[in-house]
């Protein structure tokens, strides 16, 4: 089967907290390949709201707050999945 490839871009946002005063963001964009429709199918998941999270902790437990607003969302893919992750970025 061929490798899907989907186009990437760098969005360039103003930002306070960066040294230079901007923030960029790679951004994977699988609608004009035609996977964001496969994507759908699967059920959706919620993060839990710290309420819950502290529900279902128990008396005995802490919790601590780590800033996770760069980290990147890795996940494994099955391996008869790798066809359709391919990306593509047109060089200038």
């Amino acid at each position: 089967m061929p490798w899907i490839l989907s186009p990437t871009a760098i969005i360039v946002k103003t930002s306070p907290f960066e040294d230079d005063g901007l923030k960029r963001r790679i951004v994977y964009d699988c609608t004009t390949s035609g996977v964001d429709p496969h994507l759908a199918q699967h059920a959706e998941m919620s993060l839990p709201t710290i309420l819950r999270l502290l529900q279902s902790m128990g008396k005995i437990y802490f919790m601590a707050k780590s800033d996770l607003k760069d980290m990147f969302n890795n996940f494994p893919v099955r391996q008869a999945d790798w066809t359709f992750l391919g990306f593509s970025h047109p060089v200038r």
